[in-house]
């Protein structure tokens, strides 16, 4: 009979080896669960908010595209009236100097009446091709986006930082300091 006690007593110290045992490992599946749950919410609130993100982009690239009619239309503009300019610069030119013949000096201090070197730059900004002006006035424009752009980002961020530095490069560019 001690030894039927003795076997019982075994085997109870067993079932309750056994039972510790299970209780350790249900609760290492209950913690693994609570983390995949933590898991499970993080990457849902971080794919809402690639979702929100990628719905401003779509937004910012359809408003860019009706504006992109407008920049079309303004580039024309803007060429036509350059080419226009430097069909008048000669016959301007010509007055000018005509003029500096005539009354050199006007003022009471000696000075010109027609200042020669704003004729002079004005010459050299009409000898610049219209893709410079172009250009450089397209720079700024996307200049200001890009720093419009980079406000509406968190400060710090990466985004931010990226949005600064194009906006940068831009303004070089607009300054004729960059390739345009």
């Amino acid at each position: 009979m001690n030894s039927s006690i003795e076997a019982l007593q075994q085997r109870l110290e067993q079932v309750e080896e056994q039972n510790h045992e299970l209780t350790r490992d249900l609760e290492a599946e209950r913690h693994h669960r609570r983390a995949v749950e933590r898991d499970r919410y993080r990457w849902q609130k971080q794919a809402q908010e690639w979702g929100e993100e990628c719905e401003s982009v779509s937004a910012m690239l359809q408003a860019a595209g009706e504006d992109a009619v407008e920049i079309k239309q303004e580039h024309a503009a803007l060429a036509a009236h350059v080419e226009r300019l430097r069909q008048l610069w000669p016959p301007l030119s010509a007055d000018i100097s005509a003029l500096f013949d005539q009354q050199p000096q006007n003022h009471s201090d000696g000075s010109y009446l027609v200042d020669g070197q704003s004729a002079c730059e004005f010459a050299k900004a009409l000898n610049d091709s219209p893709s410079i002006s172009l250009a450089r006035r397209d720079a700024r424009i996307k200049a200001e986006a890009a720093t419009e752009m980079s406000l509406r980002r968190p400060p710090g961020s990466v985004q931010r930082s990226w949005m600064q530095e194009v906006a940068n490069e831009y303004r070089q560019q607009a300054e004729g300091g960059g390739d345009e």
